[in-house]
């Protein structure tokens, strides 16, 4: 019962149609639960690149490569704040984020892959960085985290496989279109960039290339006025596409 309400509540927001005010509340407070309703097993070497990935417009095009994994990352978005100047901008410290394995939602479901970030973030992650690293389920692909606040990482490594890890450093980046999901109220600041990435020699994975699209939220406020300092979690989602020779 909860999985076909569930998908209704997807196939409405896909479609454009309003969405029931009665909003269901997954069990898992990462939102798992739901994705597990939508994805099962499918290859995870795609001979073609969806439409969806549009992308490729603005964004260097991953010429002679071919689409690996699609994942959704949830998790948070982290930055820095100075308490003794409330003037100052918030810096970026990088994120941390669970990624979901979205390759059957490409192939079976292209069209609404798109929506999946916005409708995520609907739904509160409540969850501190050691519980987001250490969450797991079957459609889980690995954990999005930073080095240091110029290196990501994609630990594609679980308890059901191992994929390797890739070490990437942003290549090139795109501001976020206009429509792009703001965030979270309070902290509805604007979707976070839209990024390439290459990888750098520590990477244990064959991906080439690794491309953060379709942000929802994630970016933090223009200063930090009110901040009590330390660290600034702002929660987002985004599309996360994995290619390789």
């Amino acid at each position: 019962m909860l999985a076909s309400f569930i998908f209704f509540t997807f196939m409405a927001m896909a479609m454009g149609s309003p969405v029931p005010s009665t909003i269901w509340r997954p069990h898992h407070r990462d939102g798992s639960n739901f994705f597990s309703s939508l994805t099962g097993t499918c290859s995870l070497n795609m001979s073609s690149i969806p439409s969806a990935a549009n992308f490729t417009s603005t964004l260097p095009t991953p010429t002679g490569q071919r689409l690996q994994y699609v994942a959704v990352g949830r998790g948070i978005q982290n930055y820095t704040c100075d308490s003794s100047d409330p003037t100052a901008t918030p810096a970026p410290v990088g994120a941390i984020a669970a990624l979901y394995n979205a390759n059957c939602v490409v192939q079976n479901y292209a069209y609404m892959i798109d929506k999946i970030p916005d409708l995520l973030l609907q739904f509160s992650v409540n969850s501190t960085k050691d519980e987001i690293l250490a969450s797991d389920s079957p459609n889980l692909l690995g954990h999005h985290r930073f080095g240091n606040s110029t290196t990501a990482v994609f630990d594609l490594n679980t308890a059901s496989h191992e994929y390797g890890e890739v070490v990437a450093h942003k290549a090139d980046s795109m501001k976020a279109p206009n429509i792009s999901p703001a965030g979270q109220s309070p902290s509805a600041n604007g979707a976070v960039a839209w990024l390439y990435l290459l990888p750098s020699a520590e990477s244990t994975a064959d991906t080439t290339s690794v491309y953060r699209t379709h942000t929802a939220g994630g970016s933090a406020p223009a200063t930090c006025e009110g901040q009590k300092g330390g660290t600034l979690s702002v929660e987002y989602a985004a599309l996360y596409w994995f290619f390789k020779k």
